[in-house]
């Protein structure tokens, strides 16, 4: 897991360039060695750079780091070189959002989303401004949640937007979703544990 100090030092939407150079696979992951190109590749901590392709169920994504570090069948006998264009980005699990965001601005959004009516949005960052992974956490969870979330303003001081969409409920099952927008809580999921 990135430290908050080393959230804050990725440039999130950065493009990547990647070579693969090798393949590695076994019953409980498949993942692709590669060689970070262009004249400032981002920094990466893991021993052997790659892309994790699969993993068995349960399996954490991270396990590709042990599976690489055993070895790995080099890539030597295709016509051309395989480039893999990406985007620095990041996952995060719903315990990870809940420990991005801080829990008075988690709350300020849960409290929201319960009176809030359809196109209703509210800001955070005006008075105090969120760092980039919090920011990122807020984006993350408006996303699961079927929210509308964007960032304005300058780098050092972004407002965050978050919409409840304007549909209503009954719009949304005639539409072809299922259920009704259900807001995941981290809060409640700590207190469950503990």
């Amino acid at each position: 897991e990135p430290s908050p100090d080393r959230l804050e030092e990725l440039v999130l939407g950065r493009p990547v360039t990647v070579k693969v150079v090798g393949v590695g696979r076994d019953s409980q992951a498949q993942a692709v060695a590669v060689a970070l190109l262009g004249a400032e590749p981002p920094k990466c901590d893991n021993a052997v750079p790659h892309v994790t392709l699969s993993t068995a169920a349960n399996v954490s994504a991270s396990y590709s780091n042990v599976m690489l570090a055993k070895g790995f069948d080099a890539v030597s006998d295709m016509d051309a070189d395989l480039i893999l264009h990406g985007v620095v980005g990041l996952c995060l699990q719903p315990d990870s959002i809940a420990s991005a965001t801080p829990p008075k601005i988690l709350q300020r959004m849960l409290d929201f989303v319960a009176k809030a009516s359809p196109g209703e949005s509210m800001q955070l960052g005006k008075k105090q401004p969120l760092t980039a992974s919090e920011r990122f956490a807020v984006h993350e969870w408006a996303e699961q949640n079927g929210l509308h979330s964007h960032s304005t303003g300058p780098k050092d001081h972004r407002v965050l937007s978050i919409t409840v969409p304007k549909f209503s409920a009954a719009e949304a099952r005639a539409a072809g979703a299922a259920q009704p927008l259900r807001i995941y809580n981290p809060l409640e999921d700590q207190k469950k544990k503990k």
